[in-house]
C-alpha cells in the first residue's frame, strides 16, 4: 500500500468532518453561544447514554437511507420530480412567502389567485398526461417483444400491461377525488 493513497483517502475522510465541525463553530458563535458547550451538550445528547445512542440511530437511519436512495439516482441522473412535484414546490414556496413575507397578507392576493388558478388547472393535465405516457410506455414494451418474438413472450408482458393500465387508473380516479374534494371543501369553524 503506497502512503500516498493513504493520505489522500485519509483526508477524504477527515477533511468533510474537520469542515462540518467548523461550520458549526462558526454558526454557533454567530447564534452567540459558546461552541465547546454547545458541541458537549449535542455529544451527550445523541451519545450520552445507551437510549440516547438507540434513539439517535432511530433517527438517523431513515434519514440516512433516504439521502443514499437520492445519492444513488442523483448518480445514475434518473431522479426528477415530475410536474406533480413541482406543482407541491411551488405549493410549499408560495405558502412560505404567504407566511414570511413582510407587510398584510391581502398584498399577496393577486399573486396567489394566479397561481391557485394555474395549479387548479395544472392537476387534471398531469394525472392525464402521466396516464396515457404510463400507458403508451406498456404497448411500446409489448409491440418491442412482439416484433423480436412474436410467439408466447409478449404474452407475461400483455398481462403486466393489464395490470399498469388498472394500477394507474386506480391512481388516476383516486387523485382525481382527491383533487376534487381538496378544490371544493369549505373550511368550517
Amino acid at each position: 500500500m503506497n502512503g500516498r493513497g493513504w493520505a489522500a483517502r485519509t483526508a477524504a475522510i477527515l477533511v468533510p468532518i474537520a469542515l462540518a465541525f467548523a461550520v458549526a463553530i462558526v454558526l454557533l458563535q454567530l447564534g452567540g453561544a459558546p461552541p465547546l458547550e454547545a458541541l458537549g451538550l449535542l455529544w451527550d445528547g445523541s451519545v450520552g447514554s445507551g437510549a440516547k445512542v438507540a434513539d439517535t440511530l432511530a433517527a438517523w437511519v431513515p434519514l440516512t437511507l433516504a439521502a443514499a436512495g437520492l445519492v444513488v439516482t442523483f448518480a445514475a441522473g434518473l431522479w426528477n420530480i415530475g410536474i406533480e412535484g413541482q406543482i407541491v414546490a411551488g405549493a410549499i414556496a408560495a405558502t412560505w412567502v404567504a407566511r414570511e413575507a413582510p407587510g398584510p397578507t391581502p398584498v399577496l392576493i393577486p399573486l396567489m389567485l394566479p397561481i391557485e388558478i394555474v395549479s387548479h388547472l395544472a392537476r387534471p393535465v398531469s394525472l392525464s398526461v402521466r396516464l396515457m405516457g404510463n400507458m403508451m410506455a406498456d404497448h411500446k414494451v409489448v409491440m418491442s417483444f412482439f416484433a423480436l418474438v412474436p410467439i408466447l413472450v409478449p404474452l407475461p408482458f400483455l398481462l403486466l400491461g393489464l395490470l399498469v393500465c388498472l394500477i394507474q387508473a386506480v391512481v388516476f380516479c383516486t387523485l382525481a377525488m382527491v383533487y376534487i374534494g381538496m378544490a371544493i371543501e369549505h373550511e368550517e369553524h
